[in-house]
């Protein structure tokens, strides 16, 4: 049954572009892609593990006029979406438990999806979170999107000038704003005592007080404002889903990447396939996606992969699809070995000021340092009929100030009043008098900082447990002290501490800034395919963002390229060849049976892979070849049985041979009109079916009919042009739970016994071989053949020369390379068919079994 765990069901249509993960970057990638595509029809996937929530994609929860109006309320919203990465055992010994109930032995620990056993307190990140939600940590964060100093951007691999560049652009993507708050009193406020006590500029030249730069916009109601989201990245358009291009699976989860290099899948394997996805290695062949609420699984296989989980979630996925460290292959080098390491995270440093008495005083009073338009609105407000005692308007808006990270002072701030997953103020206080002051702390990068992913627990999501060991070195230790101090110097010029908020550091983790575990790291040009071992030890992806050896491989076949500087017809026949079987895998049956005529119409020859292809287009089996992309599980069915629900309608079969003799039908007299007469039926076709024109070619026919009598011509004429005819029915019944194979090695065949081959005919088959790596294992002689071509390869184009440009050699000598490069072809027909059918068949009970 398709969509099991160990039998994914395929989408196909496949995407252009999938992307795991609907926060800001994941949203970035999709909007900028679907933008500036070129193509009209290009489709982008988005997948995310948690719920819409809004019917907006990734509209910020703090939008809602109630949060607006009560932000205490927010925290609880916050706490709700934030779910715990690694969480050690708790202490179970309850000494008033009765003694019925069950509890662990002593010495255990409960082992569930709240508790990580490997993980040790002391080196745990215990505040580090996750939000799973569509549009991730962005429809709850705080907005602040402070430019990074100098200092933190020296080691980026990407120039300074480009990244300040992108930087405004990330902005306008976000819409920050700085002066969203310049109507505010309580902003206005602070502020201007924070830059008395502060005055002027840095060495830099940075202000030392200033606007907190937000991602946000007022609304045309003042009191309100529009808090960026993923929504504000992705643009309306696509956020509201009103474009045919985008799709978005919310509550779909990310397990891995299925790769070439992966175990077998379903044959006699002890584990699940998504457990066994760690163990890969290769090329990415499709995503390996969950639905969580229908406990379905969905191969997804795309042009281009994107995975966008965050800080903790990126690394999971990568190491769940074998690219990192792994306990089961201690001997084995990792294919990226900082995947995880050089974690860093900010430290924070907390309290909260009651405002002073003297600055809501001078408020109201004449004599007070307060914009008259500020006082104005504040007497107003003592008018009121509540008799507020305090002057602050209600709906004034909060405080967005900071100190920016300077040398002097290396450290991030926020001076505002925002909900966070701590700091609520609740009824001690009223929360137009309480300023929050969070100080934010760097952490030196270094590699014994690093988070670890178990094979043996799980999380909640039933994914790897992460675990940490992150430890503060001296230096950042040293640095934390001094901003402690700095943040009590500034909330001392503001106010006293508000009782149980006084000055404090957080739980690690609890900045939810982790970086590093995917950092970037700088590689040259020509060495993006292979990055040398050193960068390979200090990033996992390049300047591009693309994952260190793994970007999309364009392949390049001399055989291929050699006939277009000959100035034949191959590239046009490998076109529609190529065209032909993507139609025919897409089930797209008008579009295929169009190329199929249309290549039968130019290269007669071709006519052996129209049952194959009929086959395919008929086939209702997905996917359409075991071994191109085979589906995972223990499916068998015996070697000429008969499936039913897979065997497809005769009516049907016999409808798609009609209409592609209609098309050819249509073509053939399309010739007649252009021409005028039906000469050149025989003029095409019939050359290539008696041979009319010898010249001397890499096949075997010419060399054969030069010295035939012509007496016996007619009899090896109907000989070589039935000989091909005769493999379409044994390959096609053998392979017919695989046409698409089928169609591959007949394709071989015409290339080895057309009466006018090209070197591009053995290259298209030689280039759709790695379509079929369940085949590989199985491959007897691949080295011989691979010298014979590079024999014939190099024998061919001198023996020519020697014979039809100098004049030094004879046709033997040609025709002795040509049946070298015919011996070649022969070698890889051979041994395909029989990798073929030793992947594809076992024996059990004596009796023949396909194994799907």
């Amino acid at each position: 049954m398709s969509g099991t765990k160990n039998d994914p069901q395929l989408v196909d249509p496949a995407p252009d572009v999938f992307i795991a993960g609907s926060g800001p970057i994941g949203c970035t990638y999709a909007r900028t892609i679907l933008d500036k595509a070129e193509k009209e029809n290009l489709r982008v996937w988005m997948v995310d593990a948690g719920a819409q929530d809004n019917p907006i994609i990734g509209r910020h929860h703090k939008n809602s006029a109630k949060y607006q109006k009560d932000i205490d309320a927010f925290v609880n919203v916050i706490k709700g979406a934030l779910q715990r990465v690694s969480v050690p055992p708790a202490e179970t010994y309850m000494a008033t438990l009765g003694a019925e109930a069950w509890s662990p032995a002593p010495g255990q620990c409960l082992v569930s999806a709240f508790h990580n056993p490997d993980q040790k307190p002391e080196l745990n990140l215990p505040g580090c979170a996750i939000t799973r939600t569509v549009g991730g940590m962005a429809t709850h964060w705080t907005c602040a999107c402070p430019i990074p100093h100098p200092d933190e951007r020296k080691n980026s691999p990407i120039a300074d000038d480009e990244l300040l560049k992108l930087i405004d652009e990330a902005g306008e993507l976000l819409n920050v704003n700085s002066n969203e708050y310049d109507k505010s009193i309580r902003h206005n406020l602070v502020k201007d005592v924070l830059a008395k006590a502060y005055p002027g500029k840095s060495e830099e030249g940075i202000e030392r007080v200033k606007n907190l730069p937000l991602a946000v916009k007022r609304n045309e109601n003042p009191a309100y404002v529009t808090w960026s989201g993923s929504d504000t990245v992705l643009g309306k358009k696509y956020a509201e889903q009103k474009d045919d291009r985008f799709t978005l699976l919310a509550e779909h989860k990310l397990v891995g990447f299925a790769r070439d290099g992966e175990p077998v899948i379903g044959k006699g394997e002890s584990q699940d396939f998504d457990q066994r996805l760690r163990y890969g290695t290769g090329k990415i062949k499709f995503a390996y996606v969950k639905d969580i609420k229908n406990n379905k699984y969905l191969a997804i296989p795309a042009k281009y992969y994107i995975v966008a989980c965050g800080a903790i979630g990126t690394p999971q996925v990568l190491w769940n699809s074998g690219f990192g460290e792994h306990d089961e292959r201690p001997n084995m080098a990792p294919e990226l070995p900082a995947l995880g390491r050089y974690l860093t995270e900010q430290s924070i440093s907390f309290c909260q000021i009651v405002l002073k008495r003297e600055f809501i005083d001078n408020l109201i009073n004449p004599g007070g340092e307060v914009r008259e338009e500020f006082r104005q609105k504040c007497q107003k407000h003592c008018e009121h009929p509540s008799k507020d005692p305090i002057p602050i308007p209600f709906n004034d808006p909060e405080p967005q100030v900071t100190m920016p990270y300077t040398r002097a002072t290396p450290w991030h701030t926020q001076i505002h009043r925002d909900a966070f997953s701590y700091g609520d103020v609740g009824p001690r206080a009223d929360p137009r008098l309480i300023v929050d002051l969070r100080f934010f702390g760097k952490q030196e990068p270094e590699r014994n900082n690093y988070v670890t992913f178990s094979g043996k627990y799980t999380d909640i999501y039933g994914m790897p447990q992460a675990t940490f060991n992150v430890t503060r070195n001296p230096v950042d230790s040293r640095r934390d002290q001094e901003m402690m101090l700095a943040m009590c110097e500034a909330a001392n010029k503001l106010g006293p501490f508000l009782p149980g908020s006084y000055p404090q550091f957080m739980e690690p983790g609890l900045a939810l800034h982790i970086t590093g575990t995917t950092r970037l790291g700088k590689v040259d040009e020509g060495q993006l395919e292979h990055p040398p071992q050193e960068v390979l030890e200090y990033s996992v992806a390049n300047q591009y963002s693309q994952v260190h050896g793994h970007k999309n491989l364009f392949m390049l076949n001399p055989y291929n390229a050699l006939p277009t500087l000959a100035r034949s017809t191959s590239t046009i026949d490998t076109a529609l060849t190529v065209l032909t079987l993507l139609f025919a895998c897409q089930k797209r049956t008008g579009p295929a049976l169009v190329a199929l005529a249309a290549l039968v119409h130019v290269s007669l020859p071709s006519v052996l892979v129209v049952a194959p292809v009929i086959m395919v287009l008929s086939n209702a089996r997905a996917p359409v070849s075991m071994l191109a992309n085979p589906t995972p599980g223990e499916k068998k069915e015996k070697d000429g049985g008969n499936n039913s629900s897979t065997q497809p309608s005769h009516w049907k079969v016999a409808l798609k041979v009609v209409e592609w003799v209609m098309y050819m039908g249509v073509l053939a007299f399309s010739g007649r009109l252009a021409v005028g007469s039906w000469n050149w039926v025989w003029r095409s076709w019939g050359a290539v079916v008696t041979m009319s024109d010898a010249t001397p070619n890499c096949g075997l026919w010419w060399y054969f009919f030069t010295e035939m009598f012509d007496h016996y011509r007619p009899f090896f004429l109907f000989t070589f042009s039935a000989h091909p005819l005769i493999y379409i029915a044994p390959i096609c019944m053998k392979f017919r739970h695989d046409p698409f194979y089928a169609a591959f090695l007949l394709l071989g065949i015409s290339a080895m016994l057309k009466s006018y081959p090209t070197l591009a005919d053995a290259g298209l088959f030689i280039s759709l071989m790695p379509l079929f790596p369940e085949t590989f294992p199985y491959l007897r002689h691949p080295l011989p053949t691979f010298l014979l071509h590079l024999h014939s390869a190099l024998l061919m184009p001198l023996a020519s020369h020697l014979w039809l440009s100098q004049g030094t050699g004879n046709a033997n000598f040609l025709y002795a390379a040509t049946l070298v490069f015919g011996l070649a072809n022969l070698a890889m027909v051979v041994d395909a068919v029989w990798a073929g059918l030793r992947a594809a068949f076992a024996t059990e009970e004596g009796e023949e079994v396909v194994q799907l």
